[in-house]
């Protein structure tokens, strides 16, 4: 019994060895075929000076642009967001804490179970730093790479986009 008990053990700890080896490869850029949908009339052809980009979605993006002057930026992105939620009733939940907002819901995107909004930005300044984390999709003609910084961080700047989508983990 000893034996089998001892044989049990080493086959667990081999076990458990070779699986804190695993690693994770890095994401790679991911090139998909995207429909983007404007949502306002005056965003059919945006003017890059001034406005403000949201996407948000999976294969079918739904598009803003909005003009930052209106907006009364006090969050960073989260304010344009608010805009929209109270300008336009697109639909946005989140959970303010000490450390920003945690968005739980925007437009048809909903954070349930294993979900959670991700956000992707075209920001230099906003994007995450080079690492297994980060992912990089195009969208639009657009480059939006994994944010490193929440949505009440976010820089809100004329030509800059913001793009958010659900994910699981």
């Amino acid at each position: 019994m000893k034996k089998l008990s001892l044989l049990f053990l080493a086959a667990m700890l081999c076990v458990s060895a070779c699986a804190c080896k695993l690693t994770v490869k890095p994401a790679e850029t991911e090139t998909v075929e995207y429909t983007v949908t404007w949502a306002l009339e005056e965003s059919d052809e945006p003017v890059e000076n001034g406005y403000f980009y949201v996407y948000y979605g999976d294969e079918n993006v739904t598009a803003y642009a909005v003009n930052i002057d209106d907006v009364d930026i006090t969050e960073g992105a989260l304010s344009v967001l608010v805009y929209l939620n109270e300008n336009y009733d697109v639909p946005l939940s989140y959970s303010a804490s000490a450390y920003g907002a945690f968005l739980t819901g925007f437009g048809s995107l909903s954070a349930e179970g294993n979900a959670f909004i991700a956000l992707y930005t075209t920001n230099a300044d906003d994007q995450n730093v080079p690492g297994e984390y980060t992912k990089e999709l195009n969208i639009d003609g657009k480059s939006f790479v994994t944010a490193g910084v929440g949505v009440s961080s976010m820089h809100v700047i004329g030509g800059e986009s913001v793009y958010l989508t659900l994910e699981t983990f």
